[in-house]
């Protein structure tokens, strides 16, 4: 019997393990697609816990299935919980011998589907709502399992076994389960840190450097025309100074707006650092290049950015603009020319775009 738990408890862990990589991208959010995946997975791991089962006497089998569900309903609310229940019940009867025991243990399940749904939903603190899954579920199943073992000798003692089992198995599953939600967090977030600026939503430095070096090694893109755009922010020290730097935010994340709503659908955008600001353009020649960089200064040039005291003010920008023109630029190359054009635009006056011919 030790050795039936020993591999329930692997299974569980190694499959909630391998579950939880399903929702490391953004795991704040539970959309209707993610339920359904978590339904569809948690009714699988249900259903293997069945052909696990651990056998105690006579052909009858004590197991955790209900952990899954109770997974399904703690993670993913009652969609995930119905399908879970929906899954475990129809792989029951698709291949056990169907008889009237085993439909009522198929509604059972269903409806214990239902009632976890409707506990994840009450207004209490996250290890309540599980206590309260726990314990219900346990019950429910304690019932069955008493009116299938009655006649033995030591159905009470079987009935022990399964409540300690469900109790322990239920309070290692919620530290498991909240470990695993801890680590999908923590790692979306630095993830996030380590490729977007938390200012201005924009990709960092880091991810201009990836991208541009895959735009040089990538033989697909190689192929097309680079252009690259370094902006900045004209006088931004001058602003943060004098209007302070809660007004200097507002304007990197105005201005952040503004530089994704002027490039094309293609192209990439990125803060590489205090007022500096670039973009990527695929397969734009120098003059589609500067093109988009006018449109972007005219765009900033045109707009009033609303400080936090309700005031307005006039912003603009130099844009320095470079192409890979020659096939044996390097990226470097690259970025110096836009690097070079842009000290231009700034020491010839600011508010223009420039580029190196």
């Amino acid at each position: 019997m030790f050795k039936d738990i020993f591999v329930h408890v692997c299974i569980l862990v190694s499959f909630l393990f391998a579950g939880s990589l399903f929702f490391r991208n953004n795991p704040s959010i539970m959309n209707f697609r993610k339920k359904v995946i978590m339904g569809i997975l948690t009714g699988i791991l249900g259903s293997i816990l069945m052909e696990f089962s651990i056998g105690i006497e006579n052909g009858t089998f004590i197991d955790l299935r209900h952990m899954a569900i109770v997974t399904a309903a703690f993670l993913g609310g009652i969609t995930a919980s119905l399908i879970a229940s929906v899954i475990i019940g129809a792989v029951r009867l698709l291949f056990s011998d169907v008889n009237g025991t085993l439909i009522a243990i198929t509604i059972v399940t269903i409806m214990v589907g239902l009632l976890m749904g409707i506990i994840k939903r009450l207004n209490t603190s996250p290890f309540k709502q599980w206590f309260l899954m726990t314990i219900s579920s346990t019950l429910i199943y304690s019932v069955v399992l008493y009116f299938r073992i009655r006649h033995l000798e030591h159905y009470h003692l079987y009935l022990e076994e399964f409540l300690v089992l469900s109790i322990i198995g239920g309070i290692f599953t919620f530290y498991l389960v909240h470990f695993l939600k801890l680590h999908n967090f923590l790692y979306f977030d630095y993830k996030q840190q380590a490729t977007y600026d938390y200012r201005t939503g924009l990709k960092n430095v880091r991810q201009f450097e990836l991208h541009l070096s895959e735009a040089f090694s990538n033989p697909n893109l190689k192929k097309n025309t680079i252009g690259l755009l370094f902006i900045d922010i004209d006088h931004f020290k001058q602003i943060n100074d004098t209007y302070g730097h809660p007004a200097g935010d507002v304007i990197l994340k105005e201005f952040a707006v503004l530089l994704k709503k002027s490039v094309r659908k293609q192209d990439k955008v990125f803060r590489n650092g205090g007022e500096e600001f670039s973009a990527l353009l695929v397969d734009a020649n120098l003059e589609e290049a500067a093109q988009i960089a006018e449109r972007l200064r005219k765009s900033v040039e045109n707009h009033s950015f609303t400080l936090p005291d309700q005031s307005s003010l006039q912003v603009t920008i130099s844009i320095g603009v470079a192409t890979n023109s020659k096939k044996d630029e390097s990226s470097m190359d690259l970025v110096n020319q836009a690097d070079e054009a842009l000290y231009k635009a700034k020491e010839t006056g600011r508010n223009k775009i420039c580029w190196i011919s």
